[in-house]
C-alpha cells in the first residue's frame, strides 16, 4: 500500500520521475542505487515506458540492487512476443500481463508500497494521462506502446500509446500525487551509430515520436533536480549494454547528489 500520512510526515516527500528510453532504461537503475545508498527516501514515483518497468519494482519495495539483478537476465521476449497483432505491430505486449500474473502479492496500484503514477498518451483525445489506480499490467503496456511496434491499449474509452508523449505532465503529475520536490531522469540521447539494423527500424519508427517528445518539453515545468545520464553510443534496443548504462546513472546521479541531499532537507523542514 502507499506510504500513510504518518510515514509521510516522518520523511521527506520526495518524488522521482523514471523517463523513457527503451534499454537505456537500465541506467535509472543506478541512479536508484546511488540514492537508495544516500538514504535519501522517496515516497512518490512516476514512470514513463522503460522508466515505468524500473519504477514499478521499486514501488514495490525491491531494492535497487534486486531489480539490477533481475535487469540482467530480463530479456525482449520478456515484455514482448515476435507475434504481428490486428492492429498492425510488429509485437504483443501481453508477456507483461502474464508475468505480472505470476506474483501474487504485487498486481494493483493500490498493492504497491510507494505511490505510483504511470504516464501514457491518450490518441483519440490528442492528452496525456497519468495512470494510478487498476492492473499494473495495463498501465504497463500502454506506457511501452509504440505505434507500429507494440499495440496500443485501450482504458475507460480512450486508445493508449507512448509514456514518453506524456512526459509534459510527469512533473506535475509527481507533485499531483503527493511530492514536495521532484528529482527527474531523462535519458534522450542520439542512438549508437553502429546499431544493427531492426534498431536502426526502431528508431525510425519512433523518430518522429522523439521530435514530438522533444517539442513537447519546451515550456513544461521543470523539476527541481534534473539528472541526464550519458546513454549516447550504447545500445537502445539490447540488453548489451546494460552494465555501461548502469555505471552512467550511477555517475549521473552521484554528481547530482550534493543537490538531491540539500533538495531532501528542505523537503523535510517543510514537511
Amino acid at each position: 500500500m502507499p506510504e500513510n500520512d504518518d510515514a509521510s510526515t516522518a520523511h521527506p516527500r520526495l518524488g522521482l520521475v523514471l523517463g523513457s528510453g527503451a534499454a537505456w532504461g537500465a541506467a535509472h537503475v543506478g541512479v536508484l542505487q546511488v540514492i537508495e545508498e544516500a538514504g535519501i527516501q522517496i515516497s512518490t514515483i512516476v514512470g514513463a515506458s522503460s522508466g515505468a518497468i524500473i519504477g514499478v519494482g521499486y514501488a514495490a519495495g525491491l531494492s535497487a540492487s534486486q531489480i539490477a539483478e533481475w535487469l540482467v537476465q530480463v530479456r525482449w521476449s520478456s515484455f514482448a512476443d515476435w507475434r504481428p497483432s490486428r492492429r498492425w505491430t510488429l509485437f504483443d505486449s501481453r508477456p507483461i500481463e502474464r508475468a505480472l500474473a505470476r506474483n501474487e502479492r504485487v498486481r494493483d496500484f493500490e498493492d504497491l508500497d510507494r505511490t505510483f503514477g504511470v504516464l501514457a498518451f491518450d490518441i483519440r483525445r490528442r492528452q496525456p494521462v497519468v495512470l494510478r489506480s487498476g492492473p499494473l499490467a495495463t498501465a504497463l503496456r500502454a506506457t511501452v506502446a509504440i505505434p507500429g511496434v507494440l499495440p496500443p491499449v485501450r482504458v475507460d474509452g480512450g486508445v493508449l500509446i507512448d509514456g514518453s508523449l506524456g512526459d509534459r505532465d510527469a512533473v506535475n503529475a509527481a507533485r499531483e500525487l503527493g511530492a514536495d520536490r521532484v528529482i527527474a531522469v531523462r535519458l534522450e540521447n542520439p542512438p549508437a551509430p553502429d546499431a544493427p539494423v531492426t534498431a536502426r527500424m526502431l528508431d525510425v519508427l519512433s523518430g518522429a515520436r522523439r521530435a514530438r517528445h522533444r517539442d513537447a518539453l519546451v515550456g513544461v515545468p521543470e523539476p527541481d533536480v534534473l539528472i541526464r545520464p550519458m546513454t549516447a553510443g550504447l545500445s537502445r534496443w539490447s540488453s548489451r549494454d546494460v552494465p555501461q548504462l548502469v555505471a552512467a546513472g550511477r555517475k549521473a546521479a552521484t554528481e547530482a547528489l550534493p543537490r538531491i541531499r540539500q533538495l531532501s532537507a528542505s523537503s523535510a523542514e517543510r514537511g
